[in-house]
């Protein structure tokens, strides 16, 4: 994290309600530049919910949300892509679709956005494949192109909900070393949603813990070693920890 940098993203007692069912309740939680954060928790605990309200896409029911960047500072990375990945796009194609005004789409990329959407593909480990279909790439390199794409969009805080899906071991493991490098070499934020516990708790500083409409923030050796993980980890209701942590709600 940077220094006294203020936080890109506050969120004060947020309540979001979804289908009449308060889904959070209470939570409130800064996200700073250069920070890792992990969130975890089991289905229906409202983690993409959370990611959608910090991406501006759905309004909260109580507390307030505080976004200090730009036009183009949130890059969100939902489960569901954006677009058809069956329409025979390029991966230049692809990055552009965040790049290039949407009035413009028709138009032709100029120089100053192919090297926009060139540094992208750079940062994120893909130079030189801008002319490949982002169709026949793997899972992992899917995953880092639509990374590029966020950051080509000028992203200072990506949300990414379990970018893990769908990946081996090998391709999890190489797409979190390469969002934990972009968070310190960079100063971009990472807020990534997942429910592979140990692959994320190995990068991220932080853990949020979402559960039953209550909460848990710490460092990540804190929620490590705490009860409230109790049967989150694979193979069932096992402990991966511990004591009650500091910041904590609900």
């Amino acid at each position: 994290m940077s220094g006294n940098a203020l936080p890109l993203l506050e969120l004060e007692g947020v309540r979001v309600e979804r289908d009449g069912r308060t889904v959070l309740d209470g939570l409130t939680l800064q996200v700073h530049p250069g920070e890792f954060l992990a969130v975890v928790g089991p289905n229906g605990a409202g983690k993409s919910t959370l990611l959608q309200v910090m991406a501006s896409l759905l309004p909260v029911q109580g507390g307030r949300v505080v976004r200090r960047v730009g036009p183009g500072g949130i890059g969100y990375v939902p489960q569901k892509r954006a677009f058809n990945d069956q329409l025979g796009l390029r991966v230049a194609d692809v990055i552009a679709l965040r790049v290039v005004p949407r009035a413009s789409l028709f138009r032709r990329v100029r120089p100053e956005e192919r090297r926009v959407i060139a540094q992208a593909l750079e940062q994120v480990g893909l130079a030189g494949l801008g002319a490949r279909l982002f169709q026949e790439l793997s899972g992992g390199e899917q995953q880092r192109v639509l990374l590029a794409r966020a950051l080509a969009g000028g992203a200072r805080l990506l949300l990414l909900d379990e970018p893990e899906q769908a990946l081996d071991l090998p391709a999890q493991r190489h797409l979190y070393q390469l969002l934990a490098r972009l968070c310190g070499q960079t100063g971009v934020a990472c807020v990534v949603v997942s429910h592979d516990i140990e692959q994320v708790a190995a990068h991220a500083q932080r853990m949020l813990l979402l559960r039953d409409q209550t909460w848990a923030l710490g460092s990540v050796a804190q929620l490590l070693a705490s009860p409230a993980l109790t049967g989150l980890t694979e193979g069932g209701p096992e402990k991966v920890g511990v004591s009650e942590v500091p910041e904590r709600a609900g």
